[in-house]
């Protein structure tokens, strides 16, 4: 198995059919339900769960973690928005300027492809990692 290959991916080892849609349905239903109880990092955690279980490259990976997020995301909308609980007034120019910046990052990533996305990966993993320190020490 290759372990040089600077974007994640193995072709060799892929699952695919029948494989890749269990994992890929475990991958949406174990991260959608950390995504919807905690949501920071969720969507480097998919990323993550795509290249080491799917053997996806990192591009790839992403742009279906898209699709998780998304699906993930609007299901805790909708869930919320029933409950009362978003204030219309911060989320609305917070989901503003989230668009503009999730199609710049988009429009960089498929352009750059993992020169671009290896690198912020590791940051915002690390970046989790040391939240998630802060808060477990006090």
């Amino acid at each position: 198995r290759r372990v040089d290959n600077p974007d994640f991916s193995d072709p060799a080892y892929s699952p695919t059919g029948t494989l890749l849609m269990l994992l890929s349905g475990l991958i949406g239903l174990v991260l959608g339900l950390y995504d919807g109880f905690f949501g920071p990092g969720a969507g480097t955690f998919v990323i993550l769960a795509f290249t080491a279980l799917c053997h996806f490259d990192l591009v790839t990976a992403s742009g279906n973690a898209k699709v998780v997020n998304f699906c993930s995301n609007l299901a805790a909308f909708v869930t919320f928005a029933l409950a009362g609980e978003i204030v219309w007034a911060l989320g609305v120019p917070a989901a503003v300027c989230g668009l503009l910046g999730h199609y710049t990052g988009s429009g960089l990533a498929l352009k750059k492809g993992a020169k671009a996305i290896r690198p912020m990966f590791f940051v915002v993993l690390g970046l989790l990692l040391c939240k998630t320190a802060l808060e477990l020490a006090g």
